[in-house]
């Protein structure tokens, strides 16, 4: 097993020096578009893998704001793009280094949780990633990656989350 950065996955997999590779878009896309065969995506196994943001709290106390503006303008790209995918892949492709047509495809599969969706994954002490994360640190420290299970409680928060309106703007 070979740690690599993104920017290395698809150069690596081409020159040979991996013969598989975790990775996600755009280099799922740009290397399938190659001829590379994929074996496995999260689509696979839904509700398993999800994205996080993780902001350590000592720098969220005075960047707050910053903060609930960056997860505003997230969830209100996410609208435009539910609405109108068609006219927001031109605006990612260049990103992505993929045309238009590419980047549609590259999101058929990925599930992008609204306001309401994440509001159900992280609601405090019920919502859907706390079983999620125990089944982890069981699997875990079953692997030995991890000699202690991690406190849980609290490491969570819905409060940056606009309100359900909100993500119509």
């Amino acid at each position: 097993m070979v740690a690599l950065n993104i920017e290395v996955h698809q150069d690596a997999f081409l020159r040979g020096q991996v013969d598989a590779l975790v990775t996600y878009e755009p280099v799922r896309t740009q290397l399938r578009q190659t001829g590379a065969v994929q074996v496995f995506s999260s689509a696979d196994v839904p509700g398993t893998i999800i994205d996080t943001l993780a902001i350590r709290t000592a720098w969220l106390a005075s960047h707050s704001a910053a903060v609930g503006h960056a997860v505003s303008a997230h969830f209100w790209a996410l609208a435009q793009w539910q609405r109108h995918p068609e006219h927001c892949a031109p605006q990612i492709a260049p990103r992505l280094g993929l045309n238009p047509e590419a980047v549609l495809a590259s999101y058929a599969d990925i599930a992008l949780p609204d306001v309401r969706a994440n509001r159900a994954w992280l609601a405090p002490g019920l919502g859907r990633i706390h079983p999620l994360a125990r089944q982890l640190v069981a699997t875990m420290r079953r692997a030995d990656i991890l000699n202690v299970s991690p406190e849980l409680s609290g490491w969570v928060s819905d409060a940056f989350l606009p309100a359900v309106h909100e993500q119509d703007g």
